[in-house]
């Protein structure tokens, strides 16, 4: 069956089951949560849904503390790895009641003429390697952690119909008094990211660096509250990291939440900035010579000196020696 056909019956499925389940907790008090996942393996990636009555909204959130996109994906995850196993244990059903050679006039077919079987593990490896699982598994731990943050702090990340507000991060923190620290250079600011995909609209290099902002070794990604009443308008709710020294850029990117949700680059030094007011540089091979070269000159003029004042004195005591012995008796 092909791709498209197949999408067609699972919308099908999908508007079958939401039905089902809105009639079972309307009509017969029966609360309803249910997984759907497509079972063509490398085909169905995009056919997932988790669903089902009201009473379940939030539910991976509240009892687990992770988004239902986790769970689709740890779902999507063990069903595929449940179908490669079966499909293997099929295939050696099959082998083994193949029956015996074929006697002589019938048609054979050369082993060499079937494409090879994947094993188990070349099934497991190509399902965990592709870059789509490891972009959502950066994205669903992006979202756990920035929920945590802001559950930790009293704010509310998430809205009321289970939505995680990406885009509303910088207003909804800064409301609270909360600046976010260190934001990492590369990746759009929350409110500027394209699309209407929320954080799920980041390239997949920017969620990378984004979620390696929080293990930081010196600038960690983090919110300190810097105001009691909300983060003023005229001041940064957003703060760069100091850029590096192979930047373009000497200072690091803020953002504001005015209006025009302005921004400007007059954040933190960069780092070589930084270094170079607490740490002298190391003088060059050319200035050691040039140093050498001084401190010889002054050396030897030193020594012209002392030698001139040694003469200067020898030649003032003869002189006076001499004086004493013409001086008339008295």
């Amino acid at each position: 069956m092909s791709y498209a056909k197949h999408s067609k019956e699972f919308k099908k499925l999908i508007q079958v089951l939401d039905e089902q389940s809105r009639q079972s907790s309307s009509h017969y008090r029966f609360e309803v949560m249910y997984m759907a996942i497509g079972g063509v393996i490398n085909q169905d990636q995009n056919l997932v849904l988790l669903s089902g009555s009201d009473a379940f909204i939030d539910f991976f959130l509240d009892q687990f503390n992770c988004m239902s996109d986790l769970a689709l994906a740890q779902g999507k995850a063990h069903v595929y790895d449940h179908l490669s196993k079966c499909m293997l244990q099929n295939e050696d059903i099959d082998m083994a009641a193949q029956p015996p050679s074929p006697s002589r006039g019938q048609a054979t077919i050369k082993m060499s003429m079937l494409p090879p079987s994947p094993s188990s593990s070349q099934v497991a490896i190509k399902m965990e390697a592709t870059p789509s699982d490891e972009f959502d598994l950066n994205i669903n731990e992006l979202k756990a952690r920035f929920k945590a943050l802001a559950d930790e702090h009293n704010v509310e990340l998430i809205s009321s119909r289970g939505n995680f507000q990406w885009k509303k991060l910088g207003h909804l923190f800064a409301a609270a008094g909360f600046v976010l620290h260190n934001y990492p250079e590369g990746v759009p600011f929350p409110s500027d990211t394209a699309g209407s995909k929320g954080i799920a609209g980041l390239k997949h290099k920017e969620a990378a660096i984004l979620l390696n902002s929080f293990t930081h070794p010196t600038h960690p990604l983090m919110f300190k509250r810097m105001y009691k009443n909300g983060v003023p308008v005229t001041e940064p709710a957003i703060i760069g990291i100091p850029p590096d020294y192979d930047s373009p850029f000497r200072h690091g990117h803020c953002k504001f939440v005015d209006e025009q949700m302005n921004t400007d680059q007059n954040g933190p030094s960069c780092l070589l900035l930084l270094s170079s007011a607490t740490t002298k540089k190391p003088p060059s091979k050319k200035a050691n010579l040039w140093s050498r070269a001084l401190s010889t000159k002054q050396k030897t003029t030193e020594d012209a000196t002392s030698q001139s004042r040694t003469s200067t004195k020898d030649a003032a005591t003869t002189k006076a020696s001499r004086s004493k012995s013409i001086a008339p008796n008295v």
